[in-house]
């Protein structure tokens, strides 16, 4: 446990905490799949904005008091408390100090059968100590000692370094030692040897492809870098993957292999991911660069669209708390996702285009060539007070090419939703003087409805929802589309602001740190952001250090929340651009804090190659996800079909669902099975679905079940259920069985279902 816990501090802070000139890597081995390296203690990180706030007395106060309401928790049980404090002690000497993790995937050769995933777990974590190294290995010596005879270290060496090592459950030598005052800490029975073997001009440093990288993201008073090999890491995670994706049970053997998901995906050309983060101006730069031949396809193509103009930000306001800016043409987005789906499953494809052709014969439209196509490739997402106050007044807006086609196409989706609303309304039916219309509960007196008002040159078009406190609006005026969650925000929007944000300084420092072409920008006037939000602040924080003394046993202080003109002092705007070239994608931040710098790398493509092992079953959990999102859209159907009579009818066949408009056949096929189901001319169920609908009561129980897929679609594990209250859960086969049981004692199953009559009995299969 003690190990671990020295393991797992180390992990922590490396990867939690923003390095001068990569360290360590003169001391770590060749052909890393990944590394992390964070500089420590440096006058610059101290200097820096981020490094005062952490510096100053509230921080420390807060740690303390976290250290003693975890203490008291464990005051009494000797080993922990002995546990806790070294480990305590090493955790605040590591990130004073030069630290670097390195990932190195399997050994070429492994003698020792193991897991899959133990077999890719090696690498080695470094922390040069300095002065610090004595007081270090007494904290960890006395961790050490607390464990005992519970954890077996084995001394062993390899050249010059020596060190003690344990073998975990999933057979992975794991150890530590130093040399000089750098401490190792590995895992693989290979590693020592390979630390050991490290030369000026065969180490990570020397490493040719690994220097190129970092050299294109470096400068100075680097305090963090990192490095992925996608290379490397591809070819051993396709390797550990398997040739195909594991079938889920019940679904249809093998699928696309995961090199060809890879490809598929735009991320199969990237050789590599390096970033830094650096102190500049007290602030803190980040750069990230993904290295990747054109063209940019897949995950990488909406990161490689044309530049920005300062035009394309003429409409955000002065006083924007915050916006986006991006490239992005709707039609060529749409047919990028056809070209992936088709690449990774075609009948995957095939389906998506048969429901958009649906969904177009329906609306009487093109998606496409009515829609898409009009739009043209600039999106503007921005939040500005004067727009409609915090967070509501929250507009997009999206340039138009053609306004009056795509004006056309909304009015008959419109057309379609009225249509869709007056079929199944009974609030319609009693404003119209409907007297035989049974009195409504009041919730449902006011059903959706669309309206329209013309403000100006502009009409304005929102929907109505009930009792709920949003109003969806949308606008075509000139050659903009604007939607918000109120029409009184897309009025403001089509005003046009009184300052462009460009005249604002603050943005404008901000803007001059990023590319000057970026094809996304993103902006955030975090200390604005800061005074508006602050109260809450106040509230909870006062909240909670009320009530840790009776949780606890220690106090927070009420005071320790630093005054609003404090933490004002720390904060700048944050700023994110992202720029392409023929060579890759460049990803850059600054701010004074590294909130967007820590979250833009985790979302880059190289995500996608981490994951590649578990894409089998993500790929049946997905459609396991589909299955329940269509028992979700028959509850809703059931419900409206209910509150359409009343509450005092249920339907007794799914037919009827349809007959009303409130679903479609399509939804009654689970994407699981390969089940054949049939439908008629008119687009009514014949025989039996996927699923098994149970007629009950008026007001039955609502932990009943309403319907259920079929369990032979998952070998008989168990099922997905609707049950009456709506809810929608997978239970396993004993609970299933259970809770069906105790259904039928009040109603019965429908396998099998039957058009009305007279509604037309040419079959189709679908």
């Amino acid at each position: 446990m003690r190990t671990r816990l020295t393991i797992l501090a180390v992990c922590l802070l490396a990867v939690s905490v923003p390095l001068a000139a990569a360290p360590l890597t003169e001391k770590l081995p060749p052909e890393a799949m990944a590394y992390i390296g964070w500089a420590g203690k440096t006058a610059a990180f101290d200097g820096s904005m981020l490094g005062q706030m952490l510096n100053s007395p509230a921080a420390g106060n807060v740690l303390e008091a976290l250290k003693a309401a975890i203490g008291k928790q464990i005051q009494g049980r000797e080993e922990q408390e002995q546990l806790f404090e070294s480990g305590w002690e090493m955790g605040l000497i590591l990130p004073r100090h030069p630290l670097a993790v390195a990932l190195y995937g399997p050994a070429p050769v492994d003698p020792q059968p193991r897991p899959g995933w133990a077999r890719f777990l090696r690498g080695a974590i470094l922390v040069d100590l300095g002065s610090d190294r004595e007081a270090f290995d007494k904290h960890l010596t006395a961790l050490l000692a607390t464990a005992g005879d519970k954890l077996p270290l084995v001394e062993g060496s390899a050249g010059d370094l020596k060190y003690k090592a344990l073998n975990t459950p999933g057979g992975i030598p794991v150890g530590f030692g130093y040399a000089g005052n750098v401490l190792f800490v590995f895992a693989g029975a290979d590693m020592p040897a390979m630390l050991a073997a490290v030369t000026a001009d065969k180490s990570l440093s020397a490493d040719k492809k690994f220097a190129e990288c970092l050299k294109a993201v470096s400068g100075d008073n680097e305090q963090l870098a990192y490095y992925v090999d996608a290379t490397l890491l591809k070819d051993r995670l396709l390797k550990l993957a398997g040739p195909t994706s594991e079938p889920g049970a019940g679904a249809p053997p093998g699928g696309p292999s995961p090199a060809k998901i890879v490809d598929a995906l735009g991320v199969g050309k990237v050789t590599a991911l390096a970033g830094t983060w650096r102190i500049v101006d007290k602030g803190i730069y980040a750069k990230v660069r993904i290295f990747s031949p054109a063209p940019h396809q897949g995950l990488l193509m909406p990161f490689a669209a044309a530049p920005l103009t300062e035009a394309d930000l003429a409409a955000v306001p002065q006083d924007a708390d915050f916006f986006a800016a991006f490239k992005m043409s709707p039609s060529a987005l749409y047919k990028e996702v056809r070209r992936v789906v088709g690449a990774i499953e075609p009948e995957a494809d095939l389906k998506l285009g048969a429901g958009v052709a649906a969904v177009e014969q329906q609306l009487g439209l093109s998606i496409t060539g009515d829609i898409l196509e009009p739009l043209g490739d600039t999106w503007l997402l921005s939040s500005a007070p004067s727009q409609g106050g915090f967070i509501t007044g929250t507009v997009l807006t999206v340039q138009v090419k053609d306004p009056a086609k795509l004006a056309a196409a909304v009015a008959k989706i419109e057309d379609f939703a009225k249509g869709q609303m007056g079929a199944t309304s009974r609030a319609a039916a009693a404003e119209s003087g409907d007297k035989e219309a049974a009195p409504i509960p009041m919730l449902h007196r006011r059903g959706p409805s669309i309206q329209a008002y013309r403000s100006g040159e502009a009409e304005i078009h929102y929907l109505t929802i009930g009792m709920l406190p949003v109003a969806p609006a949308w606008a075509i005026h000139k050659d903009r589309l604007y939607i918000a969650a109120w029409p009184q925000v897309i009025e403001s929007a089509i005003a046009g602001p009184e300052k462009p944000i460009a005249q604002l300084e603050a943005f404008r420092s901000a803007r001059a740190r990023v590319a000057a072409k970026p094809s996304i920008l993103c902006f955030a006037n975090t200390p604005k952001i800061l005074r508006q939000v602050y109260n809450f602040g106040l509230l909870g924080w006062t909240m909670v250090a009320n009530m840790l003394p009776g949780e606890f046993g220690q106090s927070l202080k009420v005071e320790w929340l630093p005054p609003l003109t404090t933490l004002e002092k720390y904060l700048w705007p944050e700023i994110t651009g992202v720029s392409a070239d023929d060579e890759g994608i460049t990803i850059e931040s600054y701010g004074s804090i590294p909130a967007a710098n820590l979250v833009m790398p985790l979302n880059s493509p190289m995500t996608v190659a981490i994951l590649l092992p578990a894409l089998g079953k993500a790929r049946t959990e997905g459609k396991h996800s589909v299955s329940m999102a269509n028992l979700n859209t028959m509850g809703k159907a059931i419900a409206l079909y209910e509150a359409m009579h009343n509450d005092e009818k249920v339907p007794q066949d799914i037919n009827e669902l349809i007959e009303q408009s409130l679903v479609s056949a399509n939804a009654f096929k689970s994407p699981i099975s390969s089940r054949v189901i049939k439908k008629n001319a008119k687009g009514f169920v014949e025989g039996e679905t996927d699923y098994v609908y149970v007629v009950l009561p008026v007001n039955a129980d609502g932990g009943l079940i309403r319907m259920y897929e079929r369990p032979e679609n998952y070998g008989g594990r168990g099922a997905n259920v609707l049950l009456v209250n709506g809810a929608v859960m997978w239970m396993d086969r004993a609970e299933f069985e259970k809770k069906l049981a105790e259904t039928l004692k009040v109603g019965k199953e429908v396998k099998s279902f039957t058009p009305p009559a007279g509604a037309g009995k040419n079959s189709e299969n679908f």
